[in-house]
């Protein structure tokens, strides 16, 4: 196993972006496994996704600071945009993230 390698009994995914894939994806990786939370822009959109038994976050930087890995799973550009540089929370996510 590479040294890089996460194990799923260990690691916390962090996914960003519950829509209609992503929330497919979480359920999957759950499904699977993985301990994940969850985090979407419009807090609606989370609320059937709490029955599967995962924690959905209210909060983007506690996502992120809370998260070994993070996935994302965004509509377009304008999506993107926002989570990751920024408008979405006081600091863009680069600031609390690194590169695996």
């Amino acid at each position: 196993m590479s040294e890089n390698a996460m194990r799923r009994e260990c690691a916390i995914l962090g996914f960003i972006g519950l829509g209609l894939m992503g929330s497919r994806f979480l359920r999957r990786l759950h499904a699977e496994g993985w301990k994940i939370r969850g985090w979407n822009r419009s807090r609606g959109a989370t609320l059937p996704l709490r029955n599967y038994g995962f924690s959905i976050e209210d909060s983007l930087s506690i996502l992120v600071r809370e998260s070994d890995v993070l996935l994302s799973s965004l509509g377009d550009d304008d999506a993107v945009r926002s989570v990751y540089l920024g408008t979405m929370v006081s600091s863009p996510i680069s600031n609390g993230t690194r590169p695996f």
